[in-house]
């Protein structure tokens, strides 16, 4: 996701909230980890931007319904020690959605609770995870290695029914399309 090349801290802060917005438009849903990997930022930083997003009203933490997503912890008065109340993801509000579309120059994901397929949930989360690794990737002269993505929600926006669509697509520094496929199970 490209940067608008900017220096001051409000600013820069500004700029990786947009940049998480385009990422959760594309998505659907992330965990503040992948989206501080995706963004380049500190593993310490993603939760301070989801907090960001969530006090502003640009997305919303929901309840993962499979063992998938970031753990969320409460402190329990009684005990007086966190404990873990389960695994969330963090989705963009309606207002967060329609702020990421005019964001973004590319047609995000269908806004779907991601929940009606929880078993699918970890395997979007790790095709996250690699995407970010890549758009992370330099060339030897420091040029990113890859540009920009499209993701299989995209892609399926505009496919006939029933037509396979690759997990994501990266776009290379030579806008070349490369297809990837995350496989978890052994395959004949």
């Amino acid at each position: 996701i490209a940067s608008t090349g900017v220096d001051q801290p409000s600013t820069r802060a500004r700029e990786k909230r947009r940049q998480a917005l385009i990422w959760l438009n594309r998505w659907s849903y992330s965990t503040p980890d992948i989206l501080a990997k995706a963004l380049g930022l500190q593993p310490k930083a993603g939760p301070r931007l989801a907090k960001a997003l969530i006090e502003r009203d640009l997305a919303i933490e929901i309840h993962s319904g499979s063992k998938a997503g970031y753990q969320k912890r409460q402190f329990n008065e009684a005990t007086g020690r966190f404990q873990v109340c389960g695994r969330y993801l963090l989705i963009l509000s309606k207002s967060g959605k329609t702020t990421a579309m005019g964001l973004d120059n590319k047609t995000g994901a269908p806004y779907e609770n991601p929940v009606k397929a929880p078993q699918s949930i970890g395997h979007n989360l790790m095709a996250q995870l690699f995407t970010a690794h890549m758009l992370n990737e330099k060339e030897e002269d420091g040029t990113p290695s890859y540009t920009d993505f499209t993701t299989e929600q995209m892609l399926r926006r505009k496919s006939e029914d029933g037509v396979k669509q690759p997990d994501m697509i990266l776009l290379d520094y030579k806008n070349r399309r490369v297809a990837i496929e995350i496989e978890v199970t052994g395959k004949n």
